[in-house]
Protein backbone atom coordinates (compact mmCIF):
# COMPACT_ATOMS: atom_id res chain seq x y z
CA UNK A 1 0.00 0.00 0.00
CA UNK A 2 1.11 3.68 -0.37
CA UNK A 3 0.85 5.68 2.36
CA UNK A 4 1.50 9.60 2.77
CA UNK A 5 4.58 9.31 3.41
CA UNK A 6 5.79 7.37 0.16
CA UNK A 7 2.93 9.80 -1.78
CA UNK A 8 5.31 12.60 -0.96
CA UNK A 9 8.41 10.83 -2.35
CA UNK A 10 6.48 10.03 -5.43
CA UNK A 11 5.61 13.95 -5.59
CA UNK A 12 9.27 14.82 -5.36
CA UNK A 13 10.55 13.03 -7.83
CA UNK A 14 8.13 13.53 -10.57
CA UNK A 15 8.62 17.44 -9.96
CA UNK A 16 12.35 16.72 -10.15
CA UNK A 17 12.18 14.67 -13.18
CA UNK A 18 10.25 17.72 -14.64
CA UNK A 19 12.31 20.74 -13.13
CA UNK A 20 15.40 18.34 -14.69
CA UNK A 21 14.19 19.30 -18.05
CA UNK A 22 14.41 23.15 -17.56
CA UNK A 23 17.92 22.84 -17.04
CA UNK A 24 18.71 21.98 -20.71
CA UNK A 25 18.40 25.81 -21.23
CA UNK A 26 20.53 26.91 -19.01
CA UNK A 27 24.31 27.24 -19.49
CA UNK A 28 26.35 24.56 -17.62
CA UNK A 29 29.04 26.34 -15.45
CA UNK A 30 31.47 24.54 -18.24
CA UNK A 31 29.47 26.29 -20.98
CA UNK A 32 29.60 29.66 -19.34
CA UNK A 33 32.30 31.44 -20.46
CA UNK A 34 31.06 30.70 -24.34
CA UNK A 35 27.63 31.99 -24.06
CA UNK A 36 26.67 34.40 -26.97
CA UNK A 37 23.33 36.54 -28.05
CA UNK A 38 22.31 33.97 -30.15
CA UNK A 39 22.16 31.44 -27.28
CA UNK A 40 19.91 33.07 -25.39
CA UNK A 41 17.71 34.17 -27.96
CA UNK A 42 17.27 30.63 -28.97
CA UNK A 43 16.54 29.88 -25.07
CA UNK A 44 14.13 32.90 -24.95
CA UNK A 45 11.77 31.34 -27.07
CA UNK A 46 12.25 27.58 -26.75
CA UNK A 47 12.23 27.34 -23.26
CA UNK A 48 8.96 28.96 -22.77
CA UNK A 49 7.71 27.01 -26.05
CA UNK A 50 8.83 23.51 -24.44
CA UNK A 51 7.23 24.26 -21.10
CA UNK A 52 4.18 25.16 -22.40
CA UNK A 53 3.41 22.24 -24.14
CA UNK A 54 4.38 19.58 -22.41
CA UNK A 55 2.86 21.37 -18.82
CA UNK A 56 -0.13 23.20 -19.95
CA UNK A 57 -3.33 21.47 -20.56
CA UNK A 58 -6.21 22.37 -23.17
CA UNK A 59 -7.70 25.53 -21.78
CA UNK A 60 -11.21 24.86 -24.08
CA UNK A 61 -13.99 24.79 -21.71
CA UNK A 62 -16.57 21.28 -21.88
CA UNK A 63 -18.70 22.66 -24.87
CA UNK A 64 -15.99 23.72 -27.01
CA UNK A 65 -14.40 20.17 -26.77
CA UNK A 66 -17.75 18.71 -27.62
CA UNK A 67 -18.28 21.02 -30.26
CA UNK A 68 -15.03 20.11 -31.79
CA UNK A 69 -15.32 16.60 -31.42
CA UNK A 70 -18.71 17.07 -33.55
CA UNK A 71 -17.79 19.52 -36.10
CA UNK A 72 -14.26 17.95 -37.03
CA UNK A 73 -15.61 14.30 -37.00
CA UNK A 74 -18.89 14.66 -38.92
CA UNK A 75 -17.40 13.75 -42.53
CA UNK A 76 -15.63 11.14 -40.92
CA UNK A 77 -18.10 9.35 -39.03
CA UNK A 78 -18.05 6.05 -40.87
CA UNK A 79 -14.27 5.47 -41.05
CA UNK A 80 -14.28 6.17 -37.64
CA UNK A 81 -16.77 3.56 -36.71
CA UNK A 82 -15.25 1.08 -38.43
CA UNK A 83 -11.91 1.37 -36.76
CA UNK A 84 -13.45 2.14 -33.22
CA UNK A 85 -16.63 -0.14 -33.60
CA UNK A 86 -18.58 3.42 -32.03
CA UNK A 87 -19.54 6.31 -34.19
CA UNK A 88 -18.70 9.68 -32.71
CA UNK A 89 -22.16 10.30 -30.79
CA UNK A 90 -22.47 7.07 -29.37
CA UNK A 91 -19.36 7.63 -27.57
CA UNK A 92 -20.40 11.01 -26.66
CA UNK A 93 -23.45 9.40 -25.17
CA UNK A 94 -21.92 6.93 -23.08
CA UNK A 95 -19.48 10.18 -21.90
CA UNK A 96 -22.25 12.36 -20.62
CA UNK A 97 -23.96 9.05 -18.71
CA UNK A 98 -20.13 8.61 -17.11
CA UNK A 99 -20.06 12.20 -16.05
CA UNK A 100 -23.60 11.95 -14.85
CA UNK A 101 -22.79 8.32 -12.67
CA UNK A 102 -20.19 10.68 -11.41
CA UNK A 103 -22.03 13.29 -10.48
CA UNK A 104 -24.61 10.96 -8.46
CA UNK A 105 -22.05 9.75 -6.47
CA UNK A 106 -20.84 13.37 -5.71
CA UNK A 107 -24.92 14.17 -4.68
CA UNK A 108 -24.76 10.97 -2.38
CA UNK A 109 -21.72 12.07 -0.88
CA UNK A 110 -23.26 15.39 0.11
CA UNK A 111 -26.14 14.01 1.14
CA UNK A 112 -24.02 11.42 3.45
CA UNK A 113 -21.71 14.58 4.72
CA UNK A 114 -24.96 16.79 5.66
CA UNK A 115 -26.57 13.66 7.33
CA UNK A 116 -23.46 12.96 9.43
CA UNK A 117 -22.85 16.72 10.05
CA UNK A 118 -26.72 16.75 11.79
CA UNK A 119 -25.94 13.41 13.74
CA UNK A 120 -22.80 14.37 15.09
CA UNK A 121 -24.33 17.75 16.20
CA UNK A 122 -27.23 15.78 17.69
CA UNK A 123 -25.26 13.18 19.34
CA UNK A 124 -22.56 15.87 20.57
CA UNK A 125 -25.80 17.83 22.38
CA UNK A 126 -26.66 14.16 23.70
CA UNK A 127 -22.89 13.73 25.54
CA UNK A 128 -22.96 17.82 26.62
CA UNK A 129 -25.86 16.09 28.79
CA UNK A 130 -23.66 13.80 30.56
CA UNK A 131 -20.66 13.95 32.34
CA UNK A 132 -19.23 11.46 29.56
CA UNK A 133 -16.25 12.22 27.37
CA UNK A 134 -17.19 11.86 23.60
CA UNK A 135 -15.01 8.66 23.40
CA UNK A 136 -16.62 6.98 25.95
CA UNK A 137 -19.70 8.02 25.27
CA UNK A 138 -19.96 6.72 22.08
CA UNK A 139 -18.92 3.17 24.06
CA UNK A 140 -21.83 3.13 25.56
CA UNK A 141 -23.95 4.69 22.98
CA UNK A 142 -23.18 2.26 19.96
CA UNK A 143 -26.45 2.53 18.40
CA UNK A 144 -26.37 6.06 18.31
CA UNK A 145 -27.84 7.03 14.71
CA UNK A 146 -24.64 9.37 14.22
CA UNK A 147 -22.14 5.67 14.06
CA UNK A 148 -24.78 4.57 10.90
CA UNK A 149 -24.14 8.28 9.26
CA UNK A 150 -20.57 7.71 9.51
CA UNK A 151 -20.46 4.32 8.13
CA UNK A 152 -22.94 5.98 5.42
CA UNK A 153 -20.48 8.48 4.36
CA UNK A 154 -17.16 6.08 4.31
CA UNK A 155 -19.46 4.05 2.05
CA UNK A 156 -19.91 7.45 -0.15
CA UNK A 157 -16.70 8.30 -0.17
CA UNK A 158 -15.39 4.43 -1.41
CA UNK A 159 -17.56 5.19 -4.24
CA UNK A 160 -16.23 8.38 -5.21
CA UNK A 161 -14.92 8.08 -9.00
CA UNK A 162 -15.64 5.03 -9.43
CA UNK A 163 -17.90 3.90 -12.55
CA UNK A 164 -19.83 0.38 -11.70
CA UNK A 165 -19.09 -1.72 -14.85
CA UNK A 166 -22.34 -3.72 -14.54
CA UNK A 167 -23.90 -0.40 -14.36
CA UNK A 168 -22.22 0.83 -17.88
CA UNK A 169 -22.79 -2.62 -19.33
CA UNK A 170 -26.37 -2.51 -18.48
CA UNK A 171 -26.89 0.84 -19.98
CA UNK A 172 -24.84 -0.17 -22.89
CA UNK A 173 -24.73 -3.41 -23.69
CA UNK A 174 -23.82 -3.53 -26.89
CA UNK A 175 -21.22 -0.69 -27.13
CA UNK A 176 -19.51 -1.49 -23.39
CA UNK A 177 -16.64 -3.56 -24.38
CA UNK A 178 -15.53 -1.92 -26.98
CA UNK A 179 -15.46 1.83 -25.02
CA UNK A 180 -14.00 0.05 -22.14
CA UNK A 181 -11.38 -1.27 -24.33
CA UNK A 182 -10.58 1.95 -26.47
CA UNK A 183 -10.57 4.49 -23.12
CA UNK A 184 -9.69 2.22 -20.39
CA UNK A 185 -6.02 1.00 -19.04
CA UNK A 186 -4.94 -1.68 -16.35
CA UNK A 187 -2.04 -1.93 -14.36
CA UNK A 188 1.32 -2.50 -16.63
CA UNK A 189 -0.29 -2.44 -19.64
CA UNK A 190 1.66 0.75 -21.22
CA UNK A 191 5.33 -0.21 -19.14
CA UNK A 192 7.35 1.34 -21.91
CA UNK A 193 6.27 5.21 -20.75
CA UNK A 194 8.83 6.24 -19.71
CA UNK A 195 9.77 9.96 -20.33
CA UNK A 196 7.48 12.75 -19.44
CA UNK A 197 7.76 14.41 -23.00
CA UNK A 198 6.31 11.13 -24.64
CA UNK A 199 2.49 10.80 -25.28
CA UNK A 200 1.05 9.78 -21.40
CA UNK A 201 -1.64 6.86 -21.78
CA UNK A 202 -3.40 8.25 -18.44
CA UNK A 203 -4.44 11.06 -20.80
CA UNK A 204 -5.76 9.00 -23.91
CA UNK A 205 -6.72 6.03 -21.46
CA UNK A 206 -8.51 8.06 -18.50
CA UNK A 207 -10.65 5.20 -17.35
CA UNK A 208 -8.21 3.04 -15.13
CA UNK A 209 -9.47 -0.44 -13.98
CA UNK A 210 -8.17 -2.26 -10.74
CA UNK A 211 -6.90 -5.61 -10.45
CA UNK A 212 -10.54 -6.56 -8.82
CA UNK A 213 -12.49 -4.87 -12.36
CA UNK A 214 -13.44 -1.77 -10.55
CA UNK A 215 -13.50 1.11 -12.75
CA UNK A 216 -12.35 4.62 -11.87
CA UNK A 217 -12.15 7.65 -13.70
CA UNK A 218 -10.72 10.27 -11.55
CA UNK A 219 -11.92 13.17 -14.07
CA UNK A 220 -14.42 12.88 -16.40
CA UNK A 221 -13.58 16.04 -18.55
CA UNK A 222 -9.85 13.97 -19.72
CA UNK A 223 -12.61 11.45 -21.40
CA UNK A 224 -13.78 14.52 -23.82
CA UNK A 225 -10.22 15.33 -23.89
CA UNK A 226 -9.01 11.80 -25.14
CA UNK A 227 -11.99 11.59 -27.69
CA UNK A 228 -10.75 14.44 -29.32
CA UNK A 229 -7.05 13.48 -29.44
CA UNK A 230 -8.20 10.09 -30.11
CA UNK A 231 -10.00 11.37 -33.48
CA UNK A 232 -7.66 13.71 -34.16
CA UNK A 233 -4.75 11.45 -33.94
CA UNK A 234 -6.33 8.81 -36.18
CA UNK A 235 -7.60 11.01 -38.94
CA UNK A 236 -3.91 12.96 -39.11
CA UNK A 237 -2.70 9.35 -39.80
CA UNK A 238 -5.54 7.98 -41.91
CA UNK A 239 -6.18 8.36 -45.83
CA UNK A 240 -8.49 11.07 -45.21
CA UNK A 241 -5.26 12.99 -43.90
CA UNK A 242 -5.75 16.11 -46.55
CA UNK A 243 -9.61 16.13 -46.14
CA UNK A 244 -9.70 15.95 -42.82
CA UNK A 245 -6.89 19.41 -42.52
CA UNK A 246 -9.14 20.91 -45.20
CA UNK A 247 -12.33 20.37 -42.96
CA UNK A 248 -10.49 21.25 -39.76
CA UNK A 249 -9.55 24.82 -41.58
CA UNK A 250 -12.83 25.25 -42.98
CA UNK A 251 -14.62 24.37 -39.29
CA UNK A 252 -12.18 27.16 -38.00
CA UNK A 253 -13.04 29.85 -40.30
CA UNK A 254 -17.03 29.44 -40.48
CA UNK A 255 -16.54 29.44 -36.16
CA UNK A 256 -14.33 32.60 -36.40
CA UNK A 257 -17.33 34.00 -39.24
CA UNK A 258 -19.85 33.63 -36.91
CA UNK A 259 -18.38 35.10 -34.17
CA UNK A 260 -16.96 38.08 -35.89
CA UNK A 261 -21.26 38.23 -37.62
CA UNK A 262 -22.74 38.54 -34.00
CA UNK A 263 -21.14 41.67 -33.30
CA UNK A 264 -23.64 44.47 -33.18
CA UNK A 265 -22.17 46.99 -35.40
CA UNK A 266 -24.10 48.95 -38.01
CA UNK A 267 -23.72 48.47 -41.43
CA UNK A 268 -21.71 45.48 -40.68
CA UNK A 269 -20.65 43.36 -44.23
CA UNK A 270 -19.00 39.99 -43.90
CA UNK A 271 -17.37 38.09 -47.01
CA UNK A 272 -16.03 34.76 -47.11
CA UNK A 273 -13.39 33.24 -48.94
CA UNK A 274 -12.10 36.47 -50.77
CA UNK A 275 -9.78 36.30 -53.81
CA UNK A 276 -7.64 38.87 -55.65
CA UNK A 277 -8.23 37.11 -58.63
CA UNK A 278 -10.88 35.86 -60.90
CA UNK A 279 -9.71 32.68 -60.72
CA UNK A 280 -9.45 32.33 -57.66
CA UNK A 281 -5.56 32.76 -56.87
CA UNK A 282 -4.67 34.65 -53.93
CA UNK A 283 -7.55 33.86 -51.13
CA UNK A 284 -8.20 35.54 -47.89
CA UNK A 285 -10.50 33.41 -45.31
CA UNK A 286 -12.38 36.99 -43.81
CA UNK A 287 -13.19 40.48 -44.49
CA UNK A 288 -15.33 42.17 -42.73
CA UNK A 289 -16.81 46.14 -43.69
CA UNK A 290 -17.78 48.43 -41.33
CA UNK A 291 -18.04 51.39 -42.67
CA UNK A 292 -14.49 52.48 -43.97
CA UNK A 293 -13.31 50.41 -41.61
CA UNK A 294 -11.55 47.03 -42.55
CA UNK A 295 -11.17 44.24 -40.65
CA UNK A 296 -9.04 41.06 -42.83
CA UNK A 297 -9.02 37.65 -40.99
CA UNK A 298 -6.81 34.75 -41.62
CA UNK A 299 -7.39 31.50 -39.49
CA UNK A 300 -4.88 29.16 -39.45
CA UNK A 301 -5.90 25.40 -37.57
CA UNK A 302 -2.65 24.04 -37.56
CA UNK A 303 -1.88 22.04 -34.53
CA UNK A 304 1.77 23.40 -32.26
CA UNK A 305 4.53 20.39 -32.79
CA UNK A 306 5.79 19.20 -29.88
CA UNK A 307 9.38 21.06 -29.50
CA UNK A 308 12.57 19.13 -29.19
CA UNK A 309 14.39 18.49 -26.00
CA UNK A 310 17.87 20.53 -27.41
CA UNK A 311 17.31 23.78 -27.59
CA UNK A 312 18.93 24.54 -30.83
CA UNK A 313 16.77 22.37 -32.63
CA UNK A 314 13.61 23.31 -30.75
CA UNK A 315 14.35 27.03 -32.23
CA UNK A 316 14.67 25.53 -35.45
CA UNK A 317 11.67 23.64 -35.48
CA UNK A 318 9.21 26.61 -33.94
CA UNK A 319 10.38 29.12 -36.56
CA UNK A 320 10.05 26.25 -39.63
CA UNK A 321 6.17 25.76 -38.25
CA UNK A 322 6.05 30.00 -37.41
CA UNK A 323 6.27 30.27 -41.28
CA UNK A 324 5.11 27.52 -42.72
CA UNK A 325 2.05 27.29 -44.68
CA UNK A 326 -0.72 26.76 -41.67
CA UNK A 327 1.87 29.29 -39.70
CA UNK A 328 1.25 32.31 -37.95
CA UNK A 329 3.96 34.34 -40.15
CA UNK A 330 1.68 33.48 -43.35
CA UNK A 331 -1.30 34.64 -41.95
CA UNK A 332 0.13 38.28 -41.24
CA UNK A 333 1.57 38.07 -44.60
CA UNK A 334 -1.61 37.58 -46.38
CA UNK A 335 -3.08 39.75 -44.14
CA UNK A 336 -0.67 42.34 -44.85
CA UNK A 337 -0.88 42.10 -48.49
CA UNK A 338 -4.97 42.50 -49.06
CA UNK A 339 -4.13 45.35 -46.41
CA UNK A 340 -1.86 47.08 -48.84
CA UNK A 341 -4.42 46.61 -51.66
CA UNK A 342 -7.42 48.15 -49.84
CA UNK A 343 -5.19 51.12 -48.39
CA UNK A 344 -3.79 51.91 -52.41
CA UNK A 345 -5.15 54.70 -54.72
CA UNK A 346 -7.55 53.68 -57.03
CA UNK A 347 -10.01 51.06 -57.52
CA UNK A 348 -10.42 47.66 -55.80
CA UNK A 349 -11.76 44.63 -57.19
CA UNK A 350 -12.33 41.14 -55.33
CA UNK A 351 -13.64 38.08 -55.82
Amino acid sequence: DIDQSLWRKIEASLNDVFDSYMWAFFPSEKGKPTITEDWHRVCDVSMPAFMNYFNTMTLAYREQIIHRIQTWSSPFNNLIKESTGLDIERQLSIIFWIEEELQRGFDRFYDARDAFKGESAKFDGKVAQTDLTRQTAQERIPDHSVFAAKKFLDAAIDQLYIVEASALHAAFPDESEAFVKQFAARRGEYPKYFYPTEENPAETHPLFIADDGTIFCPASRMLLLALMRQIEKFLRTSSEKARFFKHRDLCLENQTADVLEAFPVVDKRVFRNVCETPEGNLEHDLLIQAGRTFLVVECKATAQKAPFRDPEKAYMRIRHDFRGDGGIQKAYDQAERLRKILLSDGTKRLW
